[in-house]
């Protein structure tokens, strides 16, 4: 696993995820998670991620996953656009679900439009490889990792936190 080992702080950014409109404050999320951070590129990482994640932990109330979504170079003139896109996902996700959960727990895609996120987590480059930054309950970063083994990566973190 290549993990970056100098930690940033997670920045005090509050997102809306797309098709809840939920809100999730990066900093003060309160238990153990796992963002994914691509762009449209990478998205396919997330499923995996959130599959490997799920196995282990299967309850949203122990374990958070979310996907941030670099949208920086989207136009604002496209934005609802994009929005409509990801409501799209969201709704064809939770069909998926079982109907005693609730989507807004396990459906996290919150777009980061000015990519205020990936720049504080000094996360640059998600078109070829996505990244995942785990975060312990307390908000504190345990990693950052790049690499080609995600879903991997992200198990392995979270059992550093306990």
């Amino acid at each position: 696993m290549s993990t970056i080992t100098q930690l940033p702080t997670i920045p005090d950014i509050t997102l809306t995820a797309a098709g809840s409109d939920r809100q999730l404050a990066l900093a003060r999320i309160g238990i153990p998670t796992v963002l994914t951070f691509h762009d449209q590129n990478t998205a396919l990482v997330v499923s995996q991620i959130n599959e490997a994640v799920r196995n282990a932990y299967p309850l949203a109330s122990s374990v958070v996953t979310a996907s941030v979504v670099d949208l920086h170079t989207v136009p604002k003139l496209f934005r609802s656009v994009a929005k409509r896109e990801m409501k799209k996902i969201y709704v064809a996700s939770a069909e998926h679900l079982p109907a005693t959960l609730n989507p807004e727990d396990y459906i996290l895609i919150l777009p980061d439009w000015d990519g205020a996120a990936h720049k504080a987590m000094d996360i640059n480059d998600t078109s070829k490889n996505a990244a995942i930054v785990v975060l312990n309950g307390s908000g504190q970063v345990v990693g950052i990792s790049q690499d080609d083994n995600l879903p991997e990566s992200a198990l392995a973190l979270l059992k550093q936190i306990g």
